[in-house]
């Protein structure tokens, strides 16, 4: 036995404990082995602009000396050599760096590593203004820490854009204050008084101010300083919220002559022209809303909602109240409107299903007085003044095709709550005489925190921005479906934004003498309000009969709409490719089409047809579609060939990697750039008969029975993987280097270390792992007859979660924090499901609209930072 005396050494301010030796020999001037080297936090979900709580090393043995790490930690971030404590405040930019880092910990007697994963989010942060109280707040999300500012005269609105958050106030002009500090960056004073009534929207770099006062004015904010470079006069006045319509800011105003002036100005979003008005005929507009092609807004003179056609401008439908509607919003297909009654006790909240140009008033909900409402989540929160309750209403299509809008629970909060916004997948509920805002979870429904210092007096429906949050891109994800179209899922509140269709239901016509009736009854009432004269009011009553007559005749006549045949069950669908997101647009194949659709503002720009398209990829700008016999190449910017790489068979597998192509067709691989030059072509074996194919850490994978990895650079083949005689999944994926494969038949994930080549880890994946993804650090398994989704730590190399997903999974994409899994396929209804990649949580269920069975073929995801 070795004995040793007990030595006490300091060593970097750290007490070591007595070493006692028993046996093998472990010690050198007292330090002991590390061993059981750990961190207090071994992931660390960060949010920019917010301390993280430092984590710190642990040993179950031994005491270090020094500390490493690697890579490099992201901008913001402290790593205390000494102690090795990970601390700091993440930094604007910082969102994008590596997730996973190795820490090795050193003694004069030993070394040993232990991994730390880092997941840091975008800023979090609610703005919410109080007009009556003259005071807005910045709530941050991440602390729950709330910063008051009440030496600025009466906010009205705000938006939140490049970093940083606008606030008009009616006194002191325009407020830019930095997102991160919450320090005012810059005041613009550009009147001695502002309107109440007034809008503030965010879009391409540039900020949109309107009111009635000054009008419109486009500032430019893509450098530190926030510039004025346009004004706009909008003589005939403003009146109502402004939105977006396509890729222009939408302004209420009116014509200068005419019966019913009322009209939307399309406003260029970089040079404030004015370039085109829509009519809206009506009085006045109150609120505006826009979603799937249409525009819905609330009239203040003939209490009434209308909704038309953005393609066309023209009316679609169009419904009268005996009381005047407030706000409208759209989520999900849905529109929306606020009805409340005289006494303000009381209130109605309708929802319109919108498809595809055709509107149906679906359901009215009778509510304590309904003030104000937001969507986020796939689910509207309508805040119940009069009983101090907010009602959460899920909408959607169920699963024999009908559409629906539920009351799926009632959360109560404070006294009067008046005003609601989504965001970083939070609902925050301010109150008119409560000063303790309610903060709810958006995926639970659950309340999670009591904010202090946050109210709302009044919501102003005429004004657009009361609330704002600090949503850093417009993502969002087109999806394709085995039924004739695509659609847009928004990246932030899981609903659905915009449907295309190629070969899909005519659009409605409106009977006879609709539009005219509806004139009829404006003109009336506004006599009525001048008059009071009885007789007027019964006319209008009549003439309310003939138009829900005419209504009957309209809706009687709808389209049945056969489902098209049911695609036969695959085990994957994620090839063939059939989205693809390049240079700002998403490109779908639908019914040998090819429809080009610009991702941020969700307008079809074109429909190409292509001679049996197979699959389509999409490079930084140009993108690959796999046709009959060959591969066509071309700029995303105008859908022009550059160059046609011909094979003997068809491709059915295009990737892009190290600035080259690589396609598989049968017995045939070619790796070739943009211009169409031909690298390589394989004849080995070990290629030839390839599945699949996937590019990742400057290698090439080409899968089928067997995965082979090939080089990017020199092409040569680094490692050939035989299967055996199990049942390979149709897809590999890469990430923090190394590549997985999933077998179906026995339930396992591999993964494999690129620099080793070799097999590090298998993990169990019950159920028919059927493809794979990589996002936050993790691998993603999707289970087809076990209906789960299994996430595994590409670090730990450990299965960490197991989240429930809808009936029989295809395929899976991550993108903003989410994987987006298609499920479903010929004989089970379409849905898409949303998981949390953060909480590892079903976020929500999107089911395919417009009764479609039938499966999701393709998803492609536009991060639109």
């Amino acid at each position: 036995m070795i004995k040793c005396k007990s030595i006490l050494l300091v060593v970097f301010t750290s007490m070591l404990l007595c070493a006692n030796g028993y046996g093998e020999k472990t010690t050198t001037r007292g330090f002991k082995k590390l061993q059981g080297f750990k961190y207090s936090q071994p992931i660390i979900i960060a949010v920019v602009g917010s301390p993280i709580t430092a984590s710190t090393p642990s040993f179950t043995q031994g005491l270090a000396s020094k500390f490493e790490i690697s890579p490099a930690l992201p901008q913001g971030f402290v790593f205390d050599t000494k102690t090795g404590v990970i601390s700091g405040v993440p930094t604007v930019g910082s969102e994008k760096a590596l997730s996973g880092f190795t820490v090795t910990a050193f003694n004069p007697v030993s070394n040993t590593s232990t991994l730390v994963e880092i997941v840091i989010q975008p800023l979090q942060k609610f703005l919410v203004v109080d007009h009556e109280n003259s005071r807005f707040h910045i709530l941050n999300l991440a602390t729950q820490q709330v910063t008051v500012f009440d030496n600025f005269g009466l906010p009205t609105c705000s938006a939140f854009g490049n970093g940083r958050f606008a606030v008009a106030t009616e006194n002191d002009g325009i407020i830019f204050i930095d997102a991160v500090t919450n320090e005012v960056q810059q005041i613009i004073k550009v009147a001695e008084f502002l309107a109440a009534d007034a809008n503030l929207l965010f879009r391409d770099n540039h900020f949109f101010y309107a009111d009635e006062e000054i009008g419109g004015l486009i500032i430019d904010s893509s450098g530190d300083e926030n510039v004025i470079v346009a004004e706009i006069p909008f003589d005939e006045g403003i009146l109502g919220s402004a939105t977006f319509v396509e890729e222009f800011f939408a302004v209420p105003t009116f014509f200068p002559d005419g019966e019913f002036p009322s009209a939307l100005a399309l406003v260029n979003t970089t040079t404030g022209e004015i370039e085109d008005e829509i009519a809206l005929e009506g009085g006045g507009t109150i609120s505006v809303a826009v979603g799937n092609g249409i525009i819905a807004y609330t009239d203040d003179t003939f209490a009434n909602i209308s909704f038309i056609d953005i393609e066309t401008q023209d009316f679609i439908d169009f419904f009268f109240f005996d009381r005047l509607p407030t706000q409208v919003l759209f989520g999900n297909n849905f529109f929306a409107t606020v009805v409340p009654e005289e006494d303000g006790e009381r209130s109605e909240v309708i929802f319109y299903y919108a498809v595809d140009r055709n509107i149906s008033e679906l359901v009215s909900f009778q509510l304590e007085g309904a003030v104000h409402l937001d969507f986020g989540n796939n689910r509207f929160l309508i805040a119940n003044q009069t009983n101090g309750t907010v009602s959460v209403v899920e909408v959607g299509v169920n699963g024999d095709g009908l559409p629906f809008a539920n009351i799926v629970s009632t959360i109560e909060v404070n006294s009067t709550p008046s005003n609601i916004v989504f965001g970083g997948n939070h609902f925050l509920v301010s109150h008119r005489f409560d000063d303790t805002a309610i903060l709810i979870d958006a995926i639970s429904g659950e309340k999670v925190a009591n904010i202090n210092n946050i109210s709302v007096n009044f919501t102003n429906p005429l004004s657009s921005g009361q609330s704002c949050f600090s949503f850093d891109n417009n993502s969002s994800f087109c999806v394709v479906h085995d039924q004739r179209q695509a659609f847009i899922i928004n990246g932030n509140t899981n609903g659905i934004e915009r449907q295309f269709f190629v070969g899909g239901p005519p659009r409605q016509k409106l009977p006879a003498n609709y539009l005219e009736l509806r004139k009829k009854i404006c003109r009336s009432l506004r006599k009525y309000k001048h008059s009071k004269d009885p007789k007027i009011k019964q006319k209008i009553e009549e003439y309310k009969k003939e138009l829900a007559r005419l209504r009957a005749i309209k809706n009687s006549q709808k389209v049945a709409v056969s489902p098209l045949p049911k695609s036969p069950q695959r085990f994957s669908k994620l090839s063939p490719k059939l989205a693809a997101f390049s240079d700002g647009k998403f490109f779908a194949i639908v019914a040998n089409n090819v429809i080009v659709i610009d991702a941020t503002t969700h307008k079809k720009l074109s429909t190409n047809f292509i001679f049996a398209p197979q699959t389509i990829i999409g490079t930084d700008e140009h993108v690959a579609i796999a046709t009959t016999n060959g591969v066509s190449i071309r700029r995303s910017s105008d859908f022009n060939e550059v160059a046609f790489v011909n094979f003997a068979n068809t491709p059915f597998d295009i990737v892009f990697g190290n600035n080259l192509l690589m396609a598989v067709s049968t017995n045939e691989v070619k790796i070739f750039d943009i211009t169409g030059n031909v690298s390589k072509v394989f004849s080995e074996p070990a290629v030839i008969g390839a599945a699949t194919l996937a590019f990742g850490d400057n290698h090439f994978a080409v899968h089928g029975l067997r995965t082979t990895l090939i080089d990017a650079t020199t092409f040569d083949i680094v490692l050939t993987l035989d299967h055996g005689s199990s049942t390979p999944a149709d897809t590999v994926t890469f990430g923090n280097g190394q590549f997985v494969t999933s077998h179906r038949n026995d339930d396992r994930v591999r993964l494999i270390n690129i620099a080793q080549t070799k097999t590090v880890a298998e993990v169990l994946s019950e159920g028919e792992p059927v493809a794979t993804t990589f996002g936050d650090n993790r691998f993603v398994s999707i289970n087809n007859i076990a209906n789960t989704l299994d996430l595994i730590n590409a670090t730990t190399k450990t299965k960490v979660a197991q989240v429930a997903v809808d009936v029989l999974p295809d395929f899976v994409l991550f993108g903003n924090n989410r994987f987006v899994v298609g499920c479903g396929n010929g004989n089970i209804d379409a849905v898409v499901t949303i998981v949390d990649s953060l909480r590892n949580k079903k976020m929500a269920s999107v089911f395919a609209p417009f009764q479609t069975t039938g499966g999701y073929l393709s998803i492609a995801f536009n991060p639109s930072k």
